[in-house]
Protein backbone atom coordinates (compact mmCIF):
# COMPACT_ATOMS: atom_id res chain seq x y z
CA UNK A 1 0.00 0.00 0.00
CA UNK A 2 1.22 3.02 -1.43
CA UNK A 3 1.43 6.58 0.85
CA UNK A 4 -1.88 7.69 -1.01
CA UNK A 5 -3.83 4.77 -0.17
CA UNK A 6 -2.42 4.90 3.73
CA UNK A 7 -3.75 8.34 3.67
CA UNK A 8 -6.93 7.97 2.19
CA UNK A 9 -7.58 4.94 4.23
CA UNK A 10 -6.22 6.97 7.83
CA UNK A 11 -8.21 9.79 6.82
CA UNK A 12 -11.86 7.57 6.05
CA UNK A 13 -11.68 6.40 9.50
CA UNK A 14 -11.11 9.29 11.20
CA UNK A 15 -13.84 10.99 9.62
CA UNK A 16 -16.11 8.03 9.72
CA UNK A 17 -15.20 5.07 12.35
CA UNK A 18 -17.96 6.70 14.59
CA UNK A 19 -20.56 6.57 12.21
CA UNK A 20 -19.68 2.85 10.93
CA UNK A 21 -19.60 1.62 14.58
CA UNK A 22 -22.84 3.21 15.17
CA UNK A 23 -23.92 1.35 11.77
CA UNK A 24 -22.82 -2.40 12.50
CA UNK A 25 -24.30 -1.71 16.42
CA UNK A 26 -27.51 -1.24 15.18
CA UNK A 27 -27.44 -4.61 12.93
CA UNK A 28 -26.17 -6.68 15.94
CA UNK A 29 -26.55 -4.89 19.05
CA UNK A 30 -23.49 -5.43 20.96
CA UNK A 31 -20.64 -3.31 21.43
CA UNK A 32 -17.71 -6.13 21.22
CA UNK A 33 -19.66 -7.77 17.77
CA UNK A 34 -20.27 -4.24 16.61
CA UNK A 35 -16.43 -3.42 16.85
CA UNK A 36 -15.24 -7.06 15.84
CA UNK A 37 -17.73 -6.04 12.46
CA UNK A 38 -16.04 -2.52 11.83
CA UNK A 39 -12.71 -4.17 12.25
CA UNK A 40 -12.89 -6.63 9.92
CA UNK A 41 -14.48 -4.21 7.44
CA UNK A 42 -11.42 -2.33 7.82
CA UNK A 43 -9.13 -5.31 6.51
CA UNK A 44 -11.89 -5.71 3.62
CA UNK A 45 -10.77 -2.22 2.47
CA UNK A 46 -7.23 -2.20 3.24
CA UNK A 47 -6.88 -6.20 0.72
CA UNK A 48 -9.45 -4.09 -1.40
CA UNK A 49 -8.26 -0.73 -1.61
CA UNK A 50 -8.16 0.13 -5.20
CA UNK A 51 -11.83 -1.14 -5.32
CA UNK A 52 -12.37 0.69 -2.17
CA UNK A 53 -10.85 4.53 -3.10
CA UNK A 54 -12.22 4.01 -6.34
CA UNK A 55 -16.00 3.47 -5.68
CA UNK A 56 -18.26 6.29 -6.30
CA UNK A 57 -19.38 6.30 -2.55
CA UNK A 58 -16.73 4.54 -0.20
CA UNK A 59 -19.22 5.44 2.91
CA UNK A 60 -21.38 2.99 1.14
CA UNK A 61 -19.26 1.07 -0.05
CA UNK A 62 -17.88 0.37 3.10
CA UNK A 63 -21.23 0.43 4.94
CA UNK A 64 -22.36 -2.56 2.97
CA UNK A 65 -19.45 -4.87 4.02
CA UNK A 66 -20.16 -4.21 7.54
CA UNK A 67 -23.56 -5.39 6.60
CA UNK A 68 -22.45 -8.83 5.24
CA UNK A 69 -19.60 -9.03 8.42
CA UNK A 70 -22.39 -8.13 10.65
CA UNK A 71 -24.50 -10.89 9.00
CA UNK A 72 -21.89 -13.53 9.01
CA UNK A 73 -21.56 -12.64 12.97
CA UNK A 74 -25.04 -13.39 13.62
CA UNK A 75 -25.07 -16.84 11.58
CA UNK A 76 -21.94 -17.50 13.75
CA UNK A 77 -24.08 -16.72 16.95
CA UNK A 78 -26.80 -18.48 15.88
CA UNK A 79 -25.08 -21.41 15.50
CA UNK A 80 -23.49 -21.46 18.58
CA UNK A 81 -26.51 -21.19 20.46
CA UNK A 82 -27.83 -24.14 18.75
CA UNK A 83 -25.02 -25.89 19.97
CA UNK A 84 -25.33 -24.57 23.74
CA UNK A 85 -28.24 -26.41 25.19
CA UNK A 86 -29.09 -25.25 28.77
CA UNK A 87 -28.83 -28.06 31.13
CA UNK A 88 -32.67 -27.18 32.49
CA UNK A 89 -33.59 -28.84 28.52
CA UNK A 90 -31.31 -31.41 29.03
CA UNK A 91 -32.88 -32.68 32.43
CA UNK A 92 -36.27 -30.59 33.10
CA UNK A 93 -37.50 -32.53 35.86
CA UNK A 94 -34.40 -32.01 37.86
CA UNK A 95 -32.51 -29.24 39.45
CA UNK A 96 -29.18 -28.28 38.46
CA UNK A 97 -27.55 -29.65 42.02
CA UNK A 98 -29.61 -33.04 41.96
CA UNK A 99 -27.96 -33.86 38.94
CA UNK A 100 -25.87 -37.06 38.86
CA UNK A 101 -21.95 -36.23 37.79
CA UNK A 102 -21.58 -38.78 36.08
CA UNK A 103 -19.86 -37.84 32.62
CA UNK A 104 -21.26 -41.23 31.20
CA UNK A 105 -24.81 -40.15 32.21
CA UNK A 106 -24.88 -36.44 30.82
CA UNK A 107 -23.36 -37.96 27.71
CA UNK A 108 -26.44 -40.29 27.46
CA UNK A 109 -28.80 -37.49 28.08
CA UNK A 110 -27.09 -35.00 25.55
CA UNK A 111 -27.81 -37.84 23.10
CA UNK A 112 -31.50 -37.93 23.75
CA UNK A 113 -31.24 -34.83 22.94
CA UNK A 114 -29.08 -33.60 19.86
CA UNK A 115 -27.47 -35.69 17.08
CA UNK A 116 -23.94 -37.81 17.64
CA UNK A 117 -22.01 -35.13 15.08
CA UNK A 118 -23.65 -32.36 17.01
CA UNK A 119 -22.55 -33.59 20.39
CA UNK A 120 -18.91 -34.23 19.31
CA UNK A 121 -18.83 -30.78 17.67
CA UNK A 122 -19.88 -29.39 21.12
CA UNK A 123 -16.85 -31.88 23.31
CA UNK A 124 -14.71 -30.34 20.81
CA UNK A 125 -15.23 -26.56 21.95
Amino acid sequence: MGAREETFLTNFYHNYHGKLFLHAYAILKDRSNAEVAVQEAYLVAWRKIDEFMNHENPLAWMKRVIEHTSLHILRELGRTKAVLIPLEELTPNKEPTTIEHSDFELREQCLQIISKEEFYFFLRI
